[in-house]
């Protein structure tokens, strides 16, 4: 750009604005001051005129139509300039604008004429219309006539008018339905030219129907002209949003039996046709197993469970399916757990020969600590991974502290083995020393048993992670603290050619290639890579609007950064697509979803003069590329069922992570499953069984030993999705102890219950996180305490996480929470690392508190590559459409509102400011811009008419629109006069564009609200298949287990090396020998590897490895094996505790408490210290302000 230097005068340059009239929505003879454009004539006048022209004509050839057999001559006159609209007697819409083919009680305005002979007519009222040009291989085009009442009711003629030219402010309702019309055309053609025996189903309009079409008209310029108006060639979509219009037109033809014989009516439910019959209400409780019925009953909805047994058919099936798992045999016998805190003030001595490494004992809190803790009546127990001799006959003791379920997550609720103890990775290394006169008692304890109907003090099974509050099954490595392990260079987890983060500032991430590692000086040479929407896409010659967020160009230029400064605990993903990938906009998924799963794209590399874009013809070798999705698998996918599916967007989510497979769905509603069936990929459509029914009806079923080929077998679940119905946990709802409520609410055992019965590899459960919340008065009712408490108990991995919708590259203000389980032995799905920033208004919050006070499953905040999608970004290629009013659209058929305006409700939308953001009712009554005529007596305006912030996020998507709710969020559009779209519903949920929503407007609309984000499925299928791969990676390659079996680590022996120059004493230790299972046969054609490689690293020894065991001997035994105990002088160096510990253990007492429930950062990197290169966290002031939603116990209970 030249600077003007003042020699040269510039000229007046003056702002151009340009105002455009508000378009209309009624017709113009409904205007007060209306002035026809000649003078208004009765029809039957003009009728009159236009016949005596009509027999004038030069063309005596009588008019005829195909398909139409008329019993009077056919008269045809032209009509243009029209206007057509709903009829005046219709008291709430009366006059308003409409396209001919959505409402019936029609009338038209305009211009009549044959030859030269014209007429103005007003408000005509219309009978029928007709399309032509059915069977037209020639023309691709149609026309469109309608009849009014007066004409049809003409002794003499048949008289129809044929549409032309409408006025100018009708023509927005006229050219969507000329393209619909000829739409509906091209579909009945096709669906003639089909094999009578072949049905034309919805997925023929997936691409074969675009294929017949072009082939049809070759290069036809109405045809394209038509095509690019739509431009897609997936008319899915499309046939489903005018179906009825079609249905209308098939029925009116003369081959409209077989029109109307195909499947695809069905599928998308017109004409109250479908494909899966809703099933009876059978069941009005919810179905629960014994055992979940016996861990839910006591809960403020137990009184809406039902308990249901097995049929002994099923009990052996199940039984098969836990041997298959490596599942412990619960037994119907529980035993208490011993309390042994009957001499509180009386210590027990230990020498140094009677405690061992391995030993399990008993601690004597302090008063301090049991007041935190509430363990009045118990000892803490622990494991001792090492003790060290002292000068005064003691032993000082590094322990590993094991949990009861009341200190985990599990809390107080009811659980079913009090016997149970978890690991746990928080020790004792930076806290005050325990000595042997610390030690109350000495356990005996069952290491992962067969049974858990032990005679042992306690048994042992999993692992408690204090961070995150998982439950993890126990490896033999983490009988040793973080403290005590050997830590890895993180430089060396770099290659050459490795995609990695940088961290930018305090919260953001670059990704980069590394070019050169330099281990002496810790340092790594990096190869920059620019975004190419951000840096570069002027250069490329394409619309900003056409590049992704994650697209890369590689450029030549290197610097050096050091090993810090990477994000060594993240992967990073880098692919490279070819330039027609690109711009035909077919990158596969997931790579083209924002960037979600750290997935980046590269087609493009910049010279060395930083001025010049070229696309990559070759993909670079020097590169690590990140995985490709599109090519077959060696992973073998889970076999996967849904409960309360929906219409599946939670399920198709998880299925693009390639992981799964989902061959079962259920839902009640009809809706809902036919859109779950309509999206199903080709190859899965002919094997999915929907069930439209309760899920209740279902489990019922299932436990009778029902064999209905919609029932899924037990053993071919390795899957189970579910997100149980919200509105009974919802803060919107009334009252939580409503019978529909307590009803809703139960269904959260459905869950557990087909857990229970099915015994799949893997599981989530979605709800809301408000089900989390402690009622007040209801403290001991926790419900999500349950929940953990009963699937921990049924042998699963267990966690749980805050997932909100914009860290994953959505636009919507969605926060859930989710439920992740694991079988034993199984890689536990980790939580999806964030890819996209949070917004400054977001504040701390967790899942609840555990009994010593401190939060767990808070919300997680560190750097990420993305900053947030705003509400602009998703929709800004959406056509503008005013205030909806005309509910046709032709490039996205779903771009219409859920229900249309109310004339109150247009008029009071158009005064609500659209600046700033955010504007509401209430800004608008308080900055006086709202008519007194549209004012509402409310006792409370709150959010009512709110509008979206178009640079902020969508709040939650729910099941209605509701503008007029005070309580509820903004659902206005930023600067358009009306509530958001279905369109833009679907892009806040994430839903890909070509998918179908089968049901009426609000259906859609509904279905659209009781989904999952698709941005956080896809992370969870993402997740999932990481899971999957690292199950695969460490089996072991002998393994000869079915395809229903786990995989666990291989067996393998452990020994210890011990230094060739040090003297050692020898000294006998007890091994818990049900720690080592041994391999048994569960079926002829299945077994199960041992769980030997869990053997703690300080029981050093040879074990035997063909030692038997029965499984009805429920009696354990223990070997007695010999280790090296290390003189004291070879003992590794203690742990130096900070200056500021304090120097006893009887000082700490009165000083500090234990800290039990955390270890330190420094023995265990925990995902909640996410920090890219070692910053600091940045952690806002307000971040901490939790809000606390207890909820107050009715009155009079």
């Amino acid at each position: 750009m030249k600077i003007n230097n003042g020699s040269i005068p510039l000229p007046n340059l003056k702002p151009q604005i340009q105002v455009r009239p508000k378009p209309a929505d009624y017709a113009s003879s409904h205007a007060t001051n209306w002035l026809p454009p000649q003078p208004v004539v009765s029809e039957r006048e003009a009728l009159e005129g236009l016949k005596g022209e009509w027999t004038t004509r030069d063309d005596q050839t009588p008019v005829t139509f195909e398909d139409y057999a008329a019993k009077k001559e056919i008269l045809i006159a032209d009509l243009d300039q029209f206007e057509i609209f709903r009829s005046p007697s219709n008291a709430k819409r009366g006059y308003e604008l409409t396209s001919i083919h959505q409402y019936r009680d029609l009338s038209v305005n305009g211009f009549l004429s044959i030859g030269g002979v014209r007429y103005y007519i007003e408000l005509a009222t219309v009978k029928d219309y007709s399309v032509e040009g059915y069977d037209d291989d020639i023309d691709p085009g149609t026309t469109t006539y309608i009849q009014t009442a007066c004409a049809h009711g003409d002794d003499t003629y048949d008289i129809w008018y044929r549409l032309k030219d409408p006025c100018i402010h009708y023509r927005r309702f006229h050219e969507p339905f000329q393209w619909i019309a000829t739409f509906g055309k091209h579909v009945l053609d096709f669906m003639s030219t089909r094999d009578p025996e072949i049905n034309v189903r919805l997925e023929d309009f997936r691409t074969t129907f675009y294929t017949w079409l072009s082939a049809r008209f070759r290069r036809h310029p109405k045809l394209q002209k038509w095509l690019n108006a739509f431009g897609k060639t997936d008319f899915r979509v499309a046939f489903h949003a005018y179906g009825d219009y079609m249905h209308y037109q098939a029925f009116h033809l003369s081959n409209s039996k077989a029109l109307l014989a195909h499947r695809i009516w069905a599928e998308c439910m017109k004409a109250d046709r479908h494909v899966f019959s809703q099933q009876p209400l059978i069941c009005q409780k919810t179905i629960a197993t014994p055992f979940v019925y016996e861990c839910f009953k006591a809960m403020y909805f137990g009184g809406n469970l039902k308990e249901m047994a097995p049929t002994e058919t099923v009990r052996v099936r199940r039984k098969q399916r836990k041997v298959a798992m490596g599942f412990a045999r619960a037994t119907a016998q529980s035993y208490d757990a011993p309390k042994l805190y009957d001499a509180p003030n009386k210590k027990r001595h230990w020498q140094m020969d009677s405690l061992k490494a391995g030993d399990i004992v008993g601690v004597q809190p302090s008063e301090k600590e049991i007041d935190t803790w509430g363990s009045v009546d118990q000892y803490w127990p622990a494991y001792i991974q090492r003790i060290e001799p002292l000068d005064d006959d003691r032993v000082k003791l590094i322990v590993l502290w094991l949990y009861r379920p009341g200190d985990t997550t599990i809390s107080t609720t009811k659980y079913p083995y009090p016997k149970e103890l978890f690991f746990s990775d928080n020790c004792n290394c930076t806290e005050s020393e325990i000595l042997s006169t610390d030690v109350a008692q000495l356990y005996t304890v069952d290491w992962c048993p067969i049974t858990l109907n032990t005679k042992k003090d306690f048994f042992i099974r999993q692992k408690y992670i204090t961070q995150e509050g998982a439950f993890v099954t126990l490896d033999r490595t983490d009988l040793q603290c973080e403290c005590n392990k050997t830590k890895a260079n993180p430089i060396d987890r770099f290659h050459r050619g490795d995609c990695v983060y940088v961290r930018k500032g305090r919260d953001g991430l670059e990704p980069a290639i590394v070019h050169r590692i330099d281990k002496a000086t810790d340092e790594i040479t990096l190869r920059r890579l620019l975004r190419l929407k951000e840096a570069c896409h002027s250069f490329a010659g394409r619309h900003e609007k056409d590049v992704l967020d994650n697209e890369l160009v590689l450029t030549n230029q290197v610097y050096t950064v050091a090993t810090k400064r990477l994000a060594a605990d993240r992967a990073c993903h880098v692919r490279y697509f070819r330039k027609d990938q690109v711009l035909s906009n077919r990158i596969p998924v997931p790579y083209n979803r924002r960037g979600n799963g750290d997935l980046w794209i590269l087609s493009m590399e910049l010279d060395n003069d930083g001025t010049k874009l070229a696309f990559i013809a070759w993909a670079p070798t020097d590169i690590n590329q990140g995985p490709n999705y599109d090519e077959g698998s060696s992973l073998r996918k889970l076999t996967g069922l849904s409960i309360f599916s929906g219409g599946g967007n939670f399920d198709r989510g998880l299925e693009e992570g390639g992981a799964v497979e989902f061959r079962t769905a259920i839902d009640i509603s009809p809706e809902a499953i036919h859109t779950q069936h309509a999206n199903s990929s080709a190859q899965n459509a002919n094997a999915m069984n929907p069930y439209c029914g309760s899920v209740d009806d279902y489990l019922k079923a299932v436990l009778a030993g029902n064999t209905k080929k919609a029932l899924a077998c037990i053993s071919e679940v390795q899957f189970l999705a579910a997100g149980s119905p919200c509105p009974g946990f919802s803060s919107m709802q009334q009252d939580w102890r409503s019978p529909e409520s307590l009803r809703n609410a139960s269904h959260v055992t459905t869950f557990c219950s087909f857990v229970d019965v099915y015994r799949p590899e893997y599981a989530i459960l979605e709800n809301v996180v408000h089900m989390s919340v402690t009622r007040k008065g209801y403290e001991k009712e926790q419900v999500l305490a349950q929940i953990i408490g009963c699937l921990v108990a049924l042998g699963y991995q267990v966690n749980q996480w805050i997932m909100d919708s914009w860290s994953y590259g959505s636009a919507q203000r969605r926060s859930r929470l989710f439920i992740s389980i694991a079988a034993p032995g199984l890689p536990p799905i980790i939580q999806p690392w964030h890819t996209h920033s949070h917004p400054d208004h977001v504040v701390g919050r967790s899942l609840g508190r555990l009994s010593n006070g401190l939060r767990f499953g808070e919300r997680e905040r560190y750097a990420t590559p993305f900053q947030y999608v705003t509400a602009g970004d998703v929709t800004g290629d959406l056509p503008i459409i005013g205030n909806g009013h005309v509910q046709s659209c032709v490039p996205f058929p779903d771009h219409r509102l859920s229900g249309p305006m109310s004339r109150h409700d247009r008029y009071l939308t158009e005064h609500i400011p659209t600046q700033p953001a955010g504007q509401g009712y209430a800004e608008a009554i308080k900055l006086g811009q709202m008519p007194q005529s549209l004012r509402k007596n409310w006792r409370e305006i709150g959010k009512a008419y709110r509008r979206i912030n178009r640079a902020g996020l969508i709040p939650t998507i729910k099941t209605k629109v509701s503008p007029q709710d005070s309580r509820g969020d903004a659902v206005i559009h930023w600067d358009e006069h009306r509530t958001i779209t279905i369109q833009e519903a679907r892009r806040t949920q994430a839903i890909p564009d070509h998918e179908v929503l089968v049901g009426s407007l609000s259906e859609q609309w509904r279905i659209i609200g009781n989904g999952v984000d698709r941005q956080v499925a896809l992370a969870l299928g993402l997740a999932l298949r990481q899971a999957r791969e690292r199950q695969t990676r460490t089996s072991s390659p002998n393994d000869s287990r079915d395809d229903e079996s786990p995989l666990h680590n291989a067996r393998e022996e452990y020994e210890r090396p011990t230094s060739s120059t040090s003297t050692a004493s020898v000294i006998s230790v007890r091994v818990p020998s049900s720690f080592a299972v041994s391999t048994q046969q569960a079926t002829a054609s299945r077994t199960i590897t041992s769980i030997l490689s869990r053997v703690p690293k300080s029981l050093v020894g040879v074990l035997s490895s063909n030692r038997k065991r029965s499984r009805e001997n429920e009696e354990t035994t223990e070997e007695p094996l010999r280790l090296k105990r290390v003189k004291q002088t070879e003992q590794p160096a203690p742990v130096v505790a900070p200056e500021s510990a304090p120097a006893s253990r009887q000082h700490l007492r009165t000083e500090t408490v234990r800290n039990k429930r955390a270890p330190s950062v420094e023995c265990l990197g925990s995902r909640r210290t996410r920090q890219s290169g070692g910053a600091p966290e940045y952690t806002p002031a307000e971040w901490n302000k939790v809000p606390e939603r207890i909820l107050k116990k009715p009155a009079g209970e």
